[in-house]
Parts: C-alpha cells; sequence; structure tokens
C-alpha cells in the first residue's frame, strides 16, 4: 500500500435507499404525464398493446402475444427499458 486513499469511480457516496425513492418520483411524474398503454385483442384473439400520447396520438405498438399475460409483460419491458435505452442511428448517411 502507498498510502494513498483509494479513489472510488464516483466523487460520491450511493445511497440505495434514497435512490429508490428518487427512481420511483420519476416513475411517478411519468406516469402522470406519459400517455397510457392499451391492450386490446384482435380478430385471431391474440393481445397487442399500444402506448397512447397525452394527445391520443399512437407512439408505439406492438406485436401480437399469445396470451394477455405475456403483452403485459413486455409492456412492463418497455417501461423499464425505454427510460434507460440508447437511440442508435442506423441511417445516420441518410439525410
Amino acid at each position: 500500500m502507498t498510502g494513498r486513499a483509494s479513489r472510488q469511480p464516483y466523487p460520491f457516496e450511493f445511497d440505495e435507499a434514497r435512490a429508490r425513492w428518487s427512481l420511483a418520483a420519476v416513475r411517478v411524474k411519468a406516469e402522470a404525464t406519459a400517455g397510457k398503454f392499451e391492450i386490446s385483442a384482435d380478430a385471431a384473439e391474440k393481445f397487442r398493446w399500444r402506448l397512447k400520447a397525452d394527445n391520443g396520438e399512437i407512439i408505439a405498438a406492438s406485436q401480437a402475444y399469445e396470451s394477455k399475460e405475456a403483452a403485459k409483460k413486455r409492456i412492463a419491458s418497455v417501461q423499464t427499458h425505454a427510460a434507460v435505452a440508447t437511440v442508435v442511428d442506423l441511417a445516420a448517411n441518410v439525410k
């Protein structure tokens, strides 16, 4: 040991309980202003979801799922991952 204090990767201490509370507050605010998910059954009796903005515009729609539970699980996955997803521009060379 050289006598130096070990460097932490972040210049602050991580407080897991506070982080959970903060994330919960962000989710509550987002739910109040982020539209809604709707689940419906199609003609083949498969389940689909769509995400509607506050103004009623459909901003995302799903594929067909065999069960309502499967559609609900995918909605939960979208809610979890969309907030932290990166954007990859595969059309960067197209203007």
